[in-house]
């Protein structure tokens, strides 16, 4: 059996990618932008439209595959995983929320003999019934827990399961400054490629 993530990424990100292009060029056409710079604005779609493509590539290529000996993972980072069936001793589906959130999300892990996590899926990237039609291939006890646990108890729990950006308070920051420094970087990029004047030029 194979599983792709949720449909819905897709759709999510093509909207959001038409959202911005629509706004962008309405936005430029009312402040009257100069013919002489619509191929900078066509420049900054193209490179737009080819971040998305690289991005749905990518999106296509993820996938986790169970087969009768094996569990093989291709994640979103191009690695891919394999597991024997066999190293896989238990799992568990647990209902996972952020602190002062409402809505919880489904996980998978599965664990080999020494409690080591070998697979883990997130609720935000695959379905409920992916997760467990992975569970149920995977041939193992698996422990179903409906009762919803904070991530921290979760990460608690399976120690060594949290991908390298969760969990950690720094990457959160950083993460933040850096798409402010592109958000800003792509509004001074694009004054720049029409024409408007910036203050202090």
């Amino acid at each position: 059996m194979r599983v792709r993530p949720r449909r819905s990424l897709a759709r999510h990100g093509a909207l959001a990618v038409l959202i911005v292009s629509v706004t962008l060029i309405a936005t430029l056409a009312l402040i009257g932008v100069s013919p002489s710079r619509w191929p900078g604005v066509i420049a900054a779609e193209a490179v737009l439209l080819a971040v998305a493509v690289l991005v749905y590539i990518v999106y296509r290529r993820t996938v986790i595959a169970v087969s009768t000996v094996e569990l093989v993972e291709c994640s979103y980072s191009g690695r891919e995983l394999r597991v024997d069936l066999a190293n896989i001793s238990r799992a568990a589906i647990h209902r996972t929320y952020r602190t002062h959130a409402t809505d919880s999300t489904l996980q998978l892990i599965a664990l080999d003999s020494s409690g080591r996590t070998l697979l883990r899926m997130r609720g935000v990237i695959w379905s409920d019934d992916n997760i467990r039609e992975v569970a149920l291939a995977l041939g193992v006890p698996v422990g179903d827990f409906p009762d919803p646990v904070t991530s921290a108890e979760f990460f608690a729990t399976y120690p060594g399961s949290a991908f390298w950006f969760e969990n950690r308070r720094s990457v959160r920051v950083f993460g933040i400054l850096g798409v402010a420094l592109l958000s800003l970087s792509v509004i001074l990029g694009l004054m720049v490629a029409t024409g408007i004047p910036i203050e202090g030029r």
